[in-house]
This record gives C-alpha cells, sequence and structure tokens, in this order.
C-alpha cells in the first residue's frame, strides 16, 4: 500500500491550515489593540437596468383589405367633381353680348367696324340681319367714312345661289340724288328697319329707298330674291346703339 502521496497532501493541508489560522489571530489582535474601529468596504454593483424593446407585428391579410377600401373613398371627390360643371351653364347664362353690334351677320371680326362707324358718323347706322348661308361679300364688304357732308356707309352681303343685298346709308349719294334711286316702277311702300320708304322694282330686282339724296339717306336693293324674301330682309335691319 502506497501512503507517500497521502502523506505528503496531508501535510500540505496541515500547512494550509495553520496559516489560515495565524491570518485570523492577528487579524483579531490587530483589532483588539487598536482604538480605532476598522473601516470595511463593500462594493455593491448596480442591478442591471432591463431594456424594452417594443415589435411591431407585420401586417396581416386583414390590413390588405382595408388598403383597397381606400380607393372606395375615392368616389366621394369623384361626386364633388361633377358639380363643377353643374356651375358652368349659370356662368354662360350671366354673360352679357359680345358687341353692341352683336346681331350683325359677319362675324365677331367685322361687327367692331360696326360699332366704331355708328359712334362716329351723325347719322344712325344700320346692319343686316341675315340668316343662315349669308355673309359679307368680298366686295364692296363693309365700308364708311366721316366726311364734311355728314359721311356715309355701304354694305354689301352675299347669301345661297349668288343672291346680293347692297344697303347704303348717309350722305352716300348727296351731291347727285337722282342717279341713287334708278327703278323700272314703284310697288308702293317698303320697310327699311323702323323706317317706311318707296319700294321699287329694278332691272334685275327691287329696291326701297328713304329720304334719297340727302345726308341722311337709307336705301337697300338685291339681286336674285322675290320680293317677299327681299322686304323681309329689309324690314329685318337692325340699329346698332351707339356707346
Amino acid at each position: 500500500m502506497n501512503t507517500t502521496g497521502s502523506f505528503a497532501n496531508y501535510r500540505g493541508l496541515r500547512s494550509v491550515t495553520l496559516l489560515a489560522a495565524a491570518l485570523i489571530i492577528a487579524v483579531a489582535g490587530a483589532a483588539c489593540g487598536s482604538s480605532q474601529p476598522t473601516t470595511i468596504v463593500i462594493y455593491v454593483t448596480p442591478r442591471p437596468t432591463p431594456i424594452i424593446i417594443y415589435v411591431t407585428p407585420s401586417p396581416t391579410a386583414g390590413a390588405t383589405g382595408t388598403a383597397t377600401a381606400s380607393p372606395s373613398r375615392s368616389a366621394s371627390p369623384s361626386r364633388s367633381a361633377s358639380a363643377v360643371p353643374s356651375k358652368s351653364p349659370s356662368g354662360t347664362t350671366s354673360a352679357g353680348p359680345t358687341s353692341p353690334a352683336a346681331l350683325c351677320t359677319g362675324g365677331s371680326g367685322n361687327q367692331p367696324e360696326f360699332v366704331r362707324a355708328a359712334n362716329t358718323l351723325t347719322f344712325d347706322v344700320y346692319c343686316g340681319r341675315l340668316g343662315k348661308g349669308w355673309g359679307l361679300s368680298i366686295s364692296p364688304g363693309m365700308s364708311w367714312a366721316a366726311t364734311k357732308s355728314g359721311g356715309w356707309l355701304k354694305i354689301g352681303y352675299q347669301g345661297p345661289g349668288g343672291a346680293t343685298v347692297d344697303v347704303a346709308e348717309g350722305a352716300f349719294c348727296f351731291t347727285s340724288p337722282g342717279a341713287c334711286s334708278p327703278n323700272t316702277g314703284n310697288l308702293g311702300t317698303g320697310m327699311f328697319a323702323g323706317l317706311s320708304g318707296d319700294l321699287d322694282s329694278t332691272v334685275d330686282g327691287f329696291a326701297i329707298y328713304v329720304n334719297p339724296g340727302t345726308k341722311s339717306a337709307y336705301q337697300i336693293t338685291c339681286k336674285g330674291l322675290s320680293q317677299a324674301t327681299f322686304q323681309s330682309i329689309a324690314a329685318s335691319l337692325v340699329p346698332v346703339p351707339k356707346s
């Protein structure tokens, strides 16, 4: 039986025990031999602060359904947009005439010229109000001038089938009144707008003359129209208001 190792271990253990006992006696002796208390410092490690992490759950299939419902809410703006055009008819109704000569045949490009003539010439200016297919002719078209004798205005209209209507106003024939009202016979009374004049026949049509040869003369002649149509056009002439 080998006891050498066991004895050596016992010996070592005894030495450690004796050393610990000596240290305890020394500490006790130091405490008894001194009047000052021994300070014992204890270091306490603080508890770690917990960290809280909030995790948002991932969208479920139900959230996708909510997203698809959002386009249905866009239907309300579409209803509000449909109400906007309903205001435009009211604005159109309240709009006034584009020109004092809006009733004059010839289009918006020529209507301002009728207004300028009416505001410049001393006599009343009239224009034609003809139906579909009528317009200002290339010659004479519409022309006017303010002169010492009072001024004049001439208008030429071209219609369907080559029919023509010519209007003259003012002192257009003041110097030679006899040559300004050619006719082949008198047919009675005719109306130039609201003015009463002589209704005559001509070589190729009809004519109405009011105050011929004066500074405020008016005449209307035609070619290619029946008497009834001509008289209707003459009576439908409209005055251009002065502004």
